[in-house]
């Protein structure tokens, strides 16, 4: 953890790699055109588990190989960092495993998102930067988190702190009065979530506002995709202290494409079920509610997890 507060080289020397999180990857690339793009492979996962201890705040984080788990503490503890667009140290690692850290990062930096549903309000744009460094008469590299440099901020709108802090705070008290209300039981409440986004955010068909992809755009702005829909959801989920993870994968559309899309699942009862507001949304019916896997394929609506990086539980 104290990695964060070391004071790093001041000797830059290779490259600088920009992570970019829209609203469906984060790329890694690098800076300098006459190297060749980190190839990272991608992470073949075993099938789910059931047997797997269920943790939905840490869904993601139990996933992670040890190192990756540092890395995402580090991101954990430096959510004021990112508030105040400073820059830090998330790990570092020997020159000749460079491939396998930046693999490293990007898992831990979709799991960090992914478990944290307001992260993405502070957390959009990010840079890596390698910087060699010697330690105990090694060469290595620390791996420096720092903010967008066209602005100067980790988010694409150059919000400053104090914007930021207040979006946080105005979140969380809609969201508490919101959570107040619930009644029921844990499937009751995840139906008024549900009818609640529902009803008081619409689709935005631009995909262009500045809070579009985040729980704050479906809650506060009330104008928001997808992944502001499954945030927003799990969101307010837990802060009701129910159980509910992010996911983000392919659904076949209407007219038989398929696109790339974020949802939910809820944990109950020993089940894990289907929950798509934006669907729900746009279909005008809660057909996508709390549905099991055997219903989605009656459905044929065939949502599909992204899981080359995580596992999921269908």
């Amino acid at each position: 953890m104290e990695r964060i507060r070391k004071i790093f080289c001041n000797r830059l020397i290779l490259l600088l790699l920009f992570v970019l999180l829209s609203s469906q990857l984060m790329g890694f690339s690098k800076a300098n055109e006459s190297q060749s793009s980190t190839n990272v492979e991608e992470i073949k996962c075993k099938e789910y588990n059931l047997n797997l201890q269920i943790n939905t705040n840490m869904f993601y984080y139990n996933q992670l190989n040890d190192i990756e788990k540092e890395i995402y503490n580090v991101f954990y503890i430096s959510k004021e960092l990112f508030i105040g667009n400073t820059s830090f140290i998330c790990i570092s690692g020997k020159i000749e495993k460079y491939d396998e850290y930046i693999n490293f990062i990007r898992r831990a930096f979709y799991a960090y998102l992914f478990d944290n549903p307001n992260g993405q309000i502070y957390l959009e744009i990010a840079c890596v930067q390698a910087v060699k460094s010697e330690k105990y008469g090694q060469e290595y590299y620390d791996y420096v988190i720092k903010p967008n440099p066209d602005t100067n901020s980790y988010t694409r709108s150059n919000s400053s702190s104090a914007e930021i802090v207040a979006k946080l705070e105005a979140l969380e008290t809609i969201t508490k009065e919101f959570v107040n209300t619930l009644s029921g039981s844990d499937y009751e409440k995840l139906i008024q979530i549900n009818n609640w986004l529902v009803e008081n955010a619409s689709y935005d068909k631009t995909y262009s506002l500045p809070n579009t992809h985040n729980a704050y755009g479906a809650i506060i702005q009330k104008q928001c995709v997808c992944d502001g829909y499954a945030y927003a959801f799990k969101y307010v989920a837990d802060m009701a202290g129910l159980d509910v993870i992010f996911v983000t994968g392919y659904v076949i559309s209407s007219e038989e494409v398929s696109e790339f899309h974020a949802w939910n699942y809820a944990y109950i009862d020993g089940k894990w079920l289907l929950v798509d507001v934006t669907w729900n949304l746009g279909l005008n019916s809660n057909i996508y509610l709390l549905i099991a896997p055997e219903d989605e394929e009656i459905l044929k609506s065939s949502h599909k997890c992204e899981n080359k990086r995580f596992v999921y539980p269908y």
